[in-house]
């Protein structure tokens, strides 16, 4: 009886693969270990800005630590506007770290739509519009999305479409809106290949996973997935195979070579959720209008809980005692954390994790 699927490609890891693909992958490194982002990042600034324009980023990431400090005190009722303005600080900063454009005057370039405001602040209704790209890069937000390689098209995205593809809040998420189907697919591990002057991915799925089994024939029936990923025949009875086309790379190309099967990635959607261990991987099946980036996705949620503490404290105090409290209470106990040590990431193009001894709770 022949195979149900094509035989997998034999190839052998390549060598110093990157610890932080199919995420991280500009260098093929050892992790890094930071019990203090904050200093790693100081780090960033002083090797890659120009001299010029040190300073300011040195400005830049002590204002956003100043106000991540700040916002870490339990009692204050201001916390997602605090940490809204600690991760626009982090941006500006991760813009001058990434050798972007970046306007004199910029604006946040995320905003509530006027429908939120003709609306009963309920979270099912609420939307953010997101800026598109401006000539003079003065649309902060939309600057940002590109760098990460997310689409800039000017669009509004529900709030709770912003919530659902935010990886370490999915649990609750799911419980809270009593959603049936998840969106993320967990990844047992990724290995880079190469024979013959080729590269390419292998991505290894647990077939006894209960989340597998729930989350992958939807990513499989979503148009496009199969330009990237193709299932292969494996005799590891407990594991599913998915690999990547193969790119040319040998020798000084193979770095380039990763960087292209990396694409195959992010084209189809990567999600990260960093914990004791290291960084955990999902596939994440969203509808690609509501896609964006992780990290962007993150952001525009504590922009719109910032905004709503901001203009509307009476609303927000509901909001905190509704039917989204937890989703928030978790967003705001997690999501700082990990889009410190995710955007940090990003930027060094390796995964930077906490030491084994540190937790991962807010400080």
């Amino acid at each position: 009886m022949p195979a149900p699927f094509p035989q997998a490609k034999q190839g052998k890891p390549i060598n110093s693969p990157p610890t932080g693909f199919p995420a991280f992958f500009d260098v093929r490194q050892p992790r890094v270990l930071a019990a203090d982002p904050w200093a790693f990042l100081q780090e960033l600034v002083t090797v890659r800005v120009d001299r010029r324009h040190r300073d300011t980023g040195y400005s830049y990431t002590n204002q956003a630590w100043a106000l991540f400090e700040a916002a870490s005190n339990p009692h204050v009722g201001s916390r997602p506007l605090l940490y809204y303005y600690s991760f626009l600080n982090l941006v500006k900063a991760a813009l001058l770290i990434q050798g972007a454009p970046l306007a004199i005057k910029a604006e946040h370039g995320i905003a509530d739509p006027r429908s939120n405001q003709r609306r009963r602040l309920r979270l099912g209704g609420q939307r953010v519009l997101i800026q598109g790209l401006a000539q003079n890069h003065s649309q902060l937000f939309a600057e940002f999305i590109r760098v990460l390689g997310g689409s800039t098209r000017r669009r509004e995205v529900p709030v709770i479409e912003l919530l659902a593809q935010i990886p370490s809040i999915h649990r609750t998420f799911m419980r809270v809106t009593r959603r049936r189907r998840s969106i993320f697919t967990p990844i047992k591990t990724v290995k880079v290949l190469a024979a013959g002057g080729q590269v390419w991915a292998r991505v290894i799925l647990r077939k006894d996973d209960g989340d597998v089994a729930a989350t992958l024939p939807a990513l499989k029936g979503r148009r496009g997935f199969s330009r990237h990923f193709q299932q292969a025949f494996t005799e590891h009875t407990d594991e599913i195979w998915l690999e990547t086309p193969v790119v040319p790379g040998q020798r000084r190309g193979v770095d380039g070579a990763v960087r292209k099967v990396a694409e195959h990635f992010r084209e189809t959607g990567i999600s990260t959720v960093l914990t004791g261990e290291g960084y955990r991987f999902y596939f994440c099946n969203i509808t690609p209008r509501h896609r964006l980036p992780q990290l962007a996705a993150t952001y525009a949620a504590f922009f719109y809980l910032g905004s709503i503490s901001r203009y509307k404290p009476d609303a927000f105090e509901s909001l905190l005692s509704g039917g989204f409290s937890w989703v928030v209470h978790e967003l705001i106990a997690t999501g700082p954390v990990q889009f410190v040590y995710t955007l940090a990431s990003e930027l060094a193009g390796v995964d930077v994790v906490r030491p084994y001894a540190a937790d991962l709770s807010t400080r």
